[in-house]
């Protein structure tokens, strides 16, 4: 099955590349970047929800809100990627920062980084009031730019079995969004 998995995988990026060569061929090439490569070509269906592993609150650490994109671009280059894997994270506050370049391809969930956008949260379990809000605010965002709904929101355990990030139900997570939230999210 895993094998399956994989495979269905690779033929999914081979299609999404195939896409992206045949669109670019409809075009005209001189309006094409000359360095954007079907390797490095992004286009998000779905959003992997990923969280930090960083303290969850001020009792336990009062600088909780002290870690943020930076630090997580260093750790992933510590641990030999090019940049952050994550496209976005989100501060304690709620601040939004930007992470790796929305077009180019994540590093954040083996076997789908072709075709996803990876949000991390800061924290680990007990998230933000404006970390939510500005999940929220993303869900928009990716709505309306990508075209991806709420049914395409996951957690990274979704993919990956050994993994509890984010630490968030993600079933529950899509079904309240889809009863109670902003009914033109659904539409």
């Amino acid at each position: 099955m895993k094998l399956l998995n994989a495979l269905k995988h690779r033929l999914e990026s081979l299609y999404a590349c195939l896409k992206v060569i045949l669109r670019r061929s409809m075009k005209n090439a001189s309006n094409q970047n000359p360095g954007t490569t079907c390797s490095n070509m992004n286009e998000p269906r779905i959003v992997i929800l990923h969280c930090a592993v960083t303290p969850d609150s001020k009792k336990k650490d009062p600088g909780f809100d002290r870690f943020g994109a930076e630090d997580i671009d260093r750790w992933h280059r510590r641990r030999g990627f090019d940049e952050i894997g994550y496209h976005y994270v989100i501060r304690r506050t709620g601040e939004i920062e930007q992470g790796r370049d929305p077009r180019r391809v994540g590093a954040h969930c083996e076997g789908y980084n072709y075709n996803s956008l990876g949000v991390c949260l800061m924290g680990t379990r007990e998230f933000t009031v404006e970390q939510m809000e500005s999940v929220f605010k993303l869900i928009r965002r990716f709505r309306i730019k990508y075209g991806i709904k709420i049914d395409r929101w996951y957690g990274h355990y979704e993919f990956n079995h050994r993994k509890d990030c984010p630490n968030i139900p993600m079933i529950c997570f899509r079904h309240l969004l889809r009863k109670g939230f902003d009914g033109n999210l659904t539409a």
